[in-house]
């Protein structure tokens, strides 16, 4: 099947990553406009591992506009054990209708956006030259 050459996926994987990068920084852009500030403690680290590298993406317990406790895993990763340990306090934003849906207020977030469509942009754009001077 032609459709899984890699330079069919190359392009779509930077497609994807770029959709996504999009997705999210829509997401952080409302939070930071009409986001509810508070702060959270993070209570857990779950590690996860892809292809040998762990990933640990940080549990935070806060307090929503009703006075009750949520306690959410993060939808960003951190690569390093050391960014986050458990105990600490950090800055949330979240939306009061929807509490699962926040991030950590420390920079981190929007970074993690920025990789996302940087290299969603790098992969279509080489993709899009592979295919472009492709020659056979």
């Amino acid at each position: 099947m032609d459709f899984f050459k890699i330079e069919y996926v190359i392009p779509l994987a930077g497609v994807l990553s770029f959709i996504i990068g999009l997705i999210k920084y829509r997401t952080y852009k409302r939070l930071t406009k009409s986001g509810t500030q508070t702060e959270g403690i993070i209570v857990d680290l779950i590690e996860e591992r892809d292809d040998g590298t762990s990933h640990f993406w940080p549990v935070v317990k806060f307090k929503n506009v009703n006075q009750f406790w949520v306690t959410i895993k993060a939808d960003i990763s951190v690569n390093s054990y050391s960014k986050y340990k458990k105990g600490d306090l950090v800055s949330i934003l979240f939306d009061e209708n929807n509490p699962e849906k926040f991030i950590i207020n420390d920079g981190q977030y929007i970074n993690g956006i920025y990789v996302f469509i940087i290299i969603g942009l790098i992969f279509l754009v080489y993709g899009l030259l592979v295919l472009f001077f492709k020659t056979e």
